[in-house]
């Protein structure tokens, strides 16, 4: 309000533009964002369910789901890639006081750093194991 009592509303319309980046081709859900499935192109101002991204982030992304082409990129659509994928190879690790045995397993599920996983061993007996750098585990 102003001094007299009244509100005053104001009118207006923004004209601008945006270099954002789009989806050049139907992407499925845990596919890396890349240059070769994105591409900047000049929007005019629109709203956006989350922050639409200008660049491709520096830390390897992957995709929450699947978007069809040409389709802004916004943060919501993208987590950060895990250490360990489902069905990789992880080395694990067990260790007894001043021994420490290595071998080769796959991951049943994916994890990041610390995170609590079920890996399947050579003879197919699962096991949980702990998260503890890219492709190895320790066992729990």
């Amino acid at each position: 309000m102003d001094e007299s009592g009244l509100r005053r509303y104001f009118d207006f319309t923004l004209d601008a533009t945006l270099n954002i980046l789009h989806s050049n081709q139907k992407i499925n859900r845990n596919q890396v964002l890349s240059s070769a499935n994105s591409s900047l192109k000049t929007v005019t101002f629109i709203p956006f369910r989350g922050k639409p991204l200008s660049t491709l982030p520096d830390q390897t992304q992957r995709f929450r789901r699947s978007l069809k082409e040409n389709i802004p990129i916004v943060d919501r659509h993208l987590e950060p890639l895990p250490i360990v994928l489902k069905g990789s190879k992880v080395s694990v690790q067990v260790q007894n006081e001043s021994v420490i045995v290595e071998f080769i397993a796959t991951a049943i599920q994916e994890g990041a750093l610390y995170d609590i996983i079920t890996i399947e061993k050579s003879d197919k007996k699962r096991a949980k194991a702990k998260v503890i750098g890219e492709n190895r585990v320790e066992l729990q």
